[in-house]
This record gives structure tokens, C-alpha cells and sequence, in this order.
């Protein structure tokens, strides 16, 4: 999701409480090959952007391998959009062309993955990189599938063609308070009701941000 931030105290807020920031300051190479596991030593840099309200039909995640865009899928993967696939010909040629002239052989990596938005006709910007590896979501794909594909041949693309295709989200448990997200019965439920209603929520975590 975008989101949009006010002050210096929102930023730090958000990084505070992400568990995909705390994976980047900690575990940013636990999958990499070359032995490195730990912390890296050469700093951070946090970038922030200029905020813009983008539309969700304009967005995709492209996977590369081999210096080969082997797939793509339709970024915002839990909402049918019929204007994807109904112009998915020309949307795939724009981020196809795009990659030749803009990506491909220029990333130090030859496997990788890259957001873009596509806000009209022949016109895509680049939005992220990302690690070619399960800890990069795969989207409308699994990552068994993506190593299946094979460097050069035509990218695969994927959409949501409909709405009883739509997934649920993996990381929705993220989205709501941990307190609720580890219920899972009706004692848990009836304690949790209990807490609120007698005010016994600890707020000693909160002097913790």
C-alpha cells in the first residue's frame, strides 16, 4: 500500500512498527548465497518520496532472470480490474519495452525483480527493485513456478481475470493489531473483549516507540 506521510514523527512511526523494515535492517541478506547472514556495516539511507496518488490498474511487479523478463502479474493481486484485461496485449508490449530500453543488462544482478506504473499508453515508470527470492512477494505467481520459467522465453503474464480468483492476502495478518491476529477461539475472543472493556490493555509498549 502507498502511504502517505505528514511529519518527521509519522516516518519514524512507520519504521518503528513495519516488520518488513525490521527485516531489511536485520535479515536484508539471509538468502543470499555468498555467506553473508548478518547485519550489514556499510549504513542505511532512507529515501523518501514525494507523495502521488497512483491508480491501482496502472501497477505490476516484473520478474527477471537471467537478464530475461520471464513474468509479470498484476501488482494490486486481491481486486479484478477489467481494464487490465481488456488492454493486457499492449499493457505486456509497454513494460516489455520499456525493460529492452531502459533495464535490461544495465542491473548489476541478472535476477532480479522491478515495480513499474504504467499511467497511460507507452508511457511506464519505474517504482522499486526488489531481490529475486521468496522473500519478495510473487504475487499472482508462486516462486516454484517463476524458477520453473526459463530465461528467454516470452514473459508470462498474469491478471486477476475475475473476482472468484481473487487470494486472500498472505500478510494479512499484519494488518491489524497482534492481539487480534493470534485469536483463535472463543475464550480468546471473550478474554479480548474483557480487556477492552475493563481498560486492562498494557500501554507500556507504547513507551517502547
Amino acid at each position: 500500500a502507498v502511504v502517505s506521510t505528514q511529519s518527521t514523527g509519522d516516518v519514524i512511526l512507520l519504521l518503528k512498527g513495519s516488520e518488513f523494515i525490521q527485516h531489511d535492517l536485520n535479515q536484508a541478506f539471509m538468502e543470499c548465497t555468498d555467506g553473508i547472514s548478518q547485519t550489514p556495516t556499510g549504513g542505511f539511507v532512507l529515501t523518501i518520496r514525494r507523495f502521488q496518488s497512483i491508480t491501482p490498474a496502472g501497477e505490476f511487479r516484473c520478474f527477471v532472470r537471467g537478464n530475461s523478463l520471464i513474468a509479470v502479474s498484476q501488482r494490486n493481486h486481491r481486486q479484478f480490474l477489467p481494464t487490465i484485461l481488456a488492454d493486457r496485449i499492449n499493457l505486456l508490449n509497454d513494460i516489455q519495452h520499456f525493460f529492452f530500453n531502459y533495464i535490461q543488462g544495465k542491473f548489476p544482478d541478472p535476477d532480479f525483480v522491478f515495480d513499474v506504473y504504467r499511467p497511460g499508453p507507452h508511457h511506464v515508470l519505474l517504482v522499486d527493485f526488489n531481490p529475486f527470492c521468496r522473500v519478495t512477494d510473487p504475487l499472482l505467481f508462486s516462486w516454484d513456478e517463476l524458477c520453473a520459467i526459463p530465461p528467454g522465453s516470452h514473459p508470462v503474464f498474469k491478471v486477476v481475470e475475475n473476482q472468484e480468483t481473487i487470494k486472500g492476502h498472505p500478510y494479512g495478518a499484519n494488518r491489524v493489531p497482534q492481539d487480534i491476529a493470534t485469536i483463535n477461539n472463543q475464550q480468546d475472543i471473550n478474554d479480548f473483549v474483557n480487556m477492552f472493556s475493563n481498560g486492562k490493555f498494557d500501554e507500556s509498549d507504547d513507551d517502547d516507540l
